[in-house]
């Protein structure tokens, strides 16, 4: 990618990232033209200026988007090689959709629309990523680095949970419990 050269260049380089960071928060729902501009300063008539249409914005900040969360990535496993003489551990947390005050502002759709896109079918609590992140600032992570813990509730993987059933009973050979952090493989219904 080039340097900006001019105004018009920055202010394209701006509104790419704007829309970037709403399609990594909410996805394409989340990305109009119309709050994009009014967050990154150009009047909606300078989009015009600057992109063909929507689908070229969104061509633009979806590439951006993912730039970023792959350099995010990318950082804690190169510098975990860098530093690993000191022996400190360098990972990172990537949070999924959150319910915190800011989140709530958004409209019911999108909020909606956010549960659906998890695996887990709701928003994550903001203490389910602080203990991950608890975790790995702690002794119980010492051999736990140069990773990215995704914490969104299996965000992206979403399935249609009616055709997958976790409440099935356990077959005759199999515990009706798992320990703590065991994962099993759902049961798909007769």
């Amino acid at each position: 990618m080039h340097a900006p050269s001019s105004r018009k260049d920055i202010s394209h380089e701006r509104i790419v990232a704007v829309a970037a960071r709403a399609i990594r928060g909410g996805g394409f729902q989340g990305v109009g033209v119309a709050d994009i501009m009014k967050e990154s300063g150009p009047t909606h008539g300078g989009f015009q200026a600057r992109f063909r249409n929507r689908d070229a914005l969104l061509a633009e900040a979806l590439e951006r988007a993912g730039q970023d969360t792959a350099a995010r990535e990318q950082f804690s496993r190169v510098f975990s090689m860098e530093i690993r003489h000191r022996t400190i551990t360098v990972n990172g947390v990537s949070p999924g959709p959150t319910d915190t005050p800011v989140f709530r502002t958004r409209p019911a759709e999108f909020f909606e629309g956010q549960q659906k896109m998890t695996t887990m079918g709701r928003i994550g609590r903001i203490e389910e990523t602080v203990n991950v992140v608890a975790f790995l600032a702690g002794p119980g992570a010492s051999w736990v680095t140069g990773q990215n813990i995704r914490v969104n509730g299996g965000r992206g993987r979403a399935w249609n949970r009616r055709s997958v059933s976790f409440s099935a009973p356990p077959a005759a050979n199999e515990p009706d419990h798992f320990p703590r952090g065991c994962l099993s493989t759902p049961r798909i219904p007769a």
